[in-house]
């Protein structure tokens, strides 16, 4: 079936195929980075989030401690009510991250122990408001010490043990995500290079088949018309193709056919005129010898006339040279 598709189509079905295979390639690529993206994304989402907002509430517990330890360490009123006012925006954020951390994350333990540390932070938050704050305005830093020494540094290594504890699940969660999205990874460029491969394979199948279909039969008949030159003249292309090539084939024996037709027939015609020249000076000779022993013009004549009529001549002449006086004899004859 294919033979009997013109090179066209050939070619056009050739280079869809080559397109296929390069957009199939494309499409695989972008789906194996969509899919690394998306499995980076999952991964953040599960593990990286919950640590990073973890991390986040810790340091923003250390700002409010740092802050604490400058309204007790300040005599002046303004610069207290100014880490005071830092501690109030801290306080906002942490409550805020709180909810929203426990609002979004994934499993039971997580959530538990969010709430635990949400439980801590508010009792710290709640003794710092009460009783350290007020005691540092009144003057009483000894008793804001203590109680910042004592049980909200308790609150805080129990808030920090917390943390970390939700730290170590989420690297730990993150080792095991790491494995399965390395072997999601290795898929995906199997897939790819395997896709690869079957293109950069079915490109070289294709320029191939071009050449086979298309230059090889080009080059026979190359090859064949330089015969022809040669003079060798029967010489033929021989293709199964029914293509424009096939066409191409046919019309080039065609061609040396007719060459060779055409040269017999000039072998022909000169071989005929060649035979009548023979004819032309055999007479010429016989004439001559008869001529030299004779007297015959009207003989002559009549040979004149035969001569024309034999060969299929208009004209006929006899040309002879006397032997004794060199004198040239002409005998013409018309045929009418």
């Amino acid at each position: 079936m294919i033979r009997t598709l013109s090179l066209r189509t050939k070619l056009t079905i050739s280079f869809c195929i080559i397109i296929a295979f390069l957009c199939a390639s494309m499409f695989v690529g972008y789906y194996t980075i969509s899919k690394m993206r998306a499995l980076i994304d999952g991964m953040y989402e599960e593990n990286y989030k919950t640590s990073v907002g973890v991390a986040q509430l810790h340091a923003k517990l250390n700002g409010v401690r740092a802050a604490l330890m400058t309204m007790l360490s300040e005599t002046d009123r303004a610069k207290q009510e100014a880490q005071h006012n830092i501690i109030k925006d801290i306080t906002k954020e942490i409550d805020a991250s709180f909810e929203e951390m426990i609002n979004s994350s994934g499993t039971f333990r997580e959530i538990s122990i969010l709430k635990e540390a949400r439980e801590t932070w508010v009792s710290f938050r709640d003794t710092r408001d009460n009783e350290i704050i007020p005691a540092i305005y009144a003057g009483k830093t000894e008793k804001a010490a203590a109680l910042a020494m004592g049980v909200q540094k308790e609150r805080y290594n129990r808030f920090v043990a917390l943390t970390k504890e939700l730290i170590d699940m989420g690297t730990k969660a993150m080792e095991g995500t790491a494995g399965v999205s390395r072997k999601h990874y290795m898929a995906l460029i199997s897939s790819f290079v395997v896709i690869w491969l079957v293109s950069i394979s079915a490109s070289i199948a294709m320029a191939l088949f071009l050449i086979r279909g298309i230059a090889s039969p080009l080059k026979n008949i190359a090859d064949n018309a330089k015969r022809i030159g040669e003079g060798d003249l029967d010489v033929r292309v021989v293709t199964g193709s029914r293509d424009e090539i096939g066409t191409l084939a046919h019309v080039f024996n065609s061609m040396a056919l007719n060459l060779k037709e055409s040269f017999k027939e000039q072998e022909r015609l000169y071989n005929e005129e060649r035979r009548k020249v023979q004819q032309m000076v055999t007479l010429q000779e016989a004439v001559s010898a008869i001529a030299s022993a004779l007297e015959l013009e009207p003989l002559l004549e009549r040979l004149a006339y035969q001569s024309a009529f034999l060969l299929e001549a208009e004209l006929s002449a006899l040309v002879m040279l006397h032997p004794e006086t060199g004198k040239v004899q002409h005998f013409k004859a018309n045929i009418p």
